[in-house]
């Protein structure tokens, strides 16, 4: 059994014992986990998370995998099993304990496309160093990952042809 716990500005612990991230600070060296969202997988959003998936491993990255559990995939990270974890669509309540936990573990917390993390954007980027959180997320901002919307989820071809339309 683990119990995880963490207070800002006091570390992060497993049974008691202080936890860190691995550090890792080069995408080809990471382990990527990714969210495949069970809430939304039309065609769009499929061709999405196949754009940033073949984006990792091209790049690329040591190894992709897909966990099931926002928190348990963050714990990973602090803990240093995971270098790096993205997900669009997620609940705050899915992430807010697990971005202090990161954060004291060492960890940074962002969103997908770089910026600051905000709880209630519903998406988040952990990773296990800012300049690993910085590569992936130029990955995710290629591939322009910030929603799991469909509607949203435009090719490039499809916005060129709207333009021409116009």
């Amino acid at each position: 059994d683990e119990l995880y716990t963490a207070i800002r500005g006091h570390g992060a612990f497993c049974n008691g014992r202080r936890i860190s991230c691995s550090g890792c600070e080069d995408l080809t060296k990471a382990l990527v986990n990714l969210h495949m969202p069970s809430y939304s997988r039309g065609p769009k959003v499929v061709e999405r998370i196949l754009g940033v998936t073949r984006d990792l491993l091209a790049h690329p990255v040591r190894g992709v995998r897909c966990g099931g559990s926002a928190g348990v995939d963050m714990i990973h990270v602090a803990k240093g099993r995971l270098d790096a974890y993205f997900e669009v669509g997620i609940y705050p309540w899915d992430v807010c304990a697990g971005a202090v936990i990161v954060e004291e573990a060492g960890g940074v917390c962002l969103d997908t496309m770089g910026g600051d993390f905000d709880l209630a954007s519903r998406r988040i980027l952990v990773a296990s160093s800012p300049k690993l959180a910085q590569q992936v997320a130029g990955i995710l901002q290629r591939q322009r990952y910030d929603t799991v919307d469909a509607e949203n989820y435009e090719s490039e071809d499809s916005d060129a042809k709207k333009r021409k339309t116009q």
